[in-house]
């Protein structure tokens, strides 16, 4: 059975201190999370040629309102739930810090958390070949 990849479209970037309302529209949809650090109008996020001012890039295979979730308790109280969260409230927390997200439309199953995972690489890989290394964040 031949599958087509699903439409990634992401939203454009939103200040964190503000996406607490916009977290909630994504409760049981999978799909990408990417942060930044820079000001709130940068040029929309294009996969194929990642911002260089993005510091992480992830997917959610729940939920993205429960993975956001699990990043903003690490990042607002130093709970480890989601690494790049916990490694940015070690740093200090960013005022500067922007999210966008992309939901994906696909039946879930193997070949929807097949294509979570190839997508969630190509970003990183584009991101690296572009800028010479990892996202600040990316990394353990």
């Amino acid at each position: 059975m031949m599958c087509e990849d699903p439409m990634v479209a992401f939203s454009l970037w939103l200040p964190w201190s503000q996406a607490e309302d916009v977290r909630r529209q994504w409760r049981g949809q999978v799909g990408f999370y990417v942060f930044a650090e820079g000001p709130s109008d940068m040029a929309a996020f294009d996969p194929e040629q990642p911002n260089q001012e993005v510091v992480y890039m992830g997917i959610a295979m729940k939920s993205l309102q429960g993975r956001l979730n699990q990043f903003a308790v690490s990042l607002r109280d130093g709970v480890d739930r989601h690494g790049a969260g916990y490694r940015m409230r070690r740093r200090g927390a960013n005022e500067r810090l922007l999210v966008c997200t992309a939901a994906i439309e696909m039946e879930r199953g193997p070949s929807c958390w097949a294509f979570l995972r190839y997508f969630e690489r190509k970003m990183i890989w584009n991101y690296v070949r572009r800028w010479g290394a990892l996202p600040a964040f990316q990394g353990r």
